[in-house]
């Protein structure tokens, strides 16, 4: 039998790897060593370039993004399971908020270099992993969409009631 990675039982009980048996986990974790992120420190950078993303395998992060004005904005909470910097990955697009670690943190980056390696060497693994990210990045759309329409409701409401104010006004 073999010997299993110490992070393929907290990354099996991650949804996104729901679809890996161990020995695909197993295989993802041989090109792929998890990293272990002190609290306070900063996993990524604000306008850096990136080609990677990262999975959250134990811990919490928030994404905080610096407004020009000074201004800082909490963008985002990450704990096990999540995934950030995904965009970097699909796009090789600067990362638009720094990623900082609230509480210690198991991270697994993963590069176009890595998934273009995992899918050579463990094609099987990488279409999992391929797949899991699609439907993370998906549902994001998803919500974002949702956000954005409520914020035109809102944006709406706010205008037909200005109209009613003014016409008030004006009687």
């Amino acid at each position: 039998m073999n010997k299993r990675h110490p992070a393929n039982a907290k990354l099996m009980a991650i949804p996104l790897f729901r679809e890996f048996d161990p020995a695909e986990l197993d295989e993802l974790l041989e090109l792929a060593e998890p990293s272990l992120i002190p609290a306070g420190r900063t996993i990524v950078n604000q306008g850096d370039s990136g080609n990677s993303m990262f999975i959250v395998a134990e811990g919490e992060a928030v994404a905080i993004m610096r407004q020009p004005d000074g201004l800082e904005i909490e963008t985002g909470r990450f704990r096990v399971g999540d995934i950030f910097g995904e965009q970097a990955l699909l796009e090789s697009q600067r990362r638009n908020a720094d990623v900082i670690a609230v509480t210690d943190c198991m991270v697994m980056s993963v590069t176009t270099g890595l998934m273009r390696m995992v899918g050579l060497a463990f094609p099987r693994a990488a279409f999992k992993l391929a797949m899991a990210v699609l439907d993370l990045v998906g549902r994001r759309l998803h919500a974002a969409d949702e956000r954005y329409v409520h914020s035109l409701n809102i944006v709406s409401a706010l205008a037909a009631e200005s109209t009613v104010m003014s016409e008030v006004q004006v009687a």
